[in-house]
């Protein structure tokens, strides 16, 4: 049991992250639904146990819509987040030892994972890991 709030949430949101990245995954094809169901029930089971203590089918509904709709708009949120952040400094953007290129990569692999080969994004992994093990040197 954890008692302190900000430690709490904390560990709400890394398995909200878990579990919207999975989710993903899953809407994409790149994870079997069986391997997404068990993480998925374990995320749940604490939600159904509180909605049995307390049942209430609107209370139900909306924790369910609030659900669906974090996990849709999460992915979308982020890119813009991040591509506001990158806007604003784009002289951290330009840095090789900054995290600018890095989230720029980010950005584009989350469009590439649309495309229907996987090659383009291969290669820009590929091409940005190379990038960093000769900036390693």
């Amino acid at each position: 049991f954890v008692s302190d709030a900000k430690t709490l949430g904390k560990h709400i949101a890394e398995v909200f992250a878990a579990v919207c990245v999975l989710s993903f995954w899953c809407l994409c094809g790149m994870l079997p639904l069986a391997f997404f169901l068990p993480a998925f029930g374990a995320v749940l089971m604490p939600t159904l146990i509180s909605m049995l203590r307390r049942p209430s089918c609107e209370c139900v509904l909306q924790n369910l819509m609030a659900c669906t709709w974090a996990c849709i708009f999460v992915p979308f949120a982020l890119t813009v987040y991040l591509i506001r952040y990158v806007l604003r400094h784009p002289s951290r953007m330009l840095h090789p030892l900054d995290f600018g290129l890095h989230i720029v990569v980010a950005l584009a692999v989350f469009p590439l994972t649309f495309v229907h080969s996987n090659m383009p994004l291969v290669v820009l992994c590929g091409v940005h890991g190379s990038l960093i093990s000769l900036g390693l040197l």
